[in-house]
């Protein structure tokens, strides 16, 4: 058991849920955002999956996958962000 949770991982996916369903969910993701960061150099203080690669970036691929898999995990734990939150702008109101 980890006894301190790095702020990537909390930012990502927040605390651990105490409950065993969601808490499967959360472990899922802390491993292969863990596994993405060490396959790929992700440093201590930088976003969960690192900066969006260019789209000709050779690992450009594999940061989309982590990413929708991130998204995914995020909903079943109901940490969906809003458009707003991803700093996108509908343009209504």
């Amino acid at each position: 058991m980890i006894d301190h949770l790095p702020d990537w991982l909390i930012d990502a996916l927040g605390q651990r849920p105490g409950s065993a369903r969601t808490s499967e969910t959360w472990d899922r993701a802390a491993r292969a955002i863990a596994r993405f960061r060490l396959d790929h150099d992700v440093s201590g203080g930088d976003p969960p999956l690192g900066a969006k690669p260019p789209d000709t970036g050779e690992h450009r691929g594999e940061w989309d996958q982590a990413t929708a898999a991130l998204e995914r995990a995020q909903r079943q734990l109901g940490l969906e962000q809003t458009p707003r939150d991803r700093g996108i702008d509908l343009g209504i109101g």
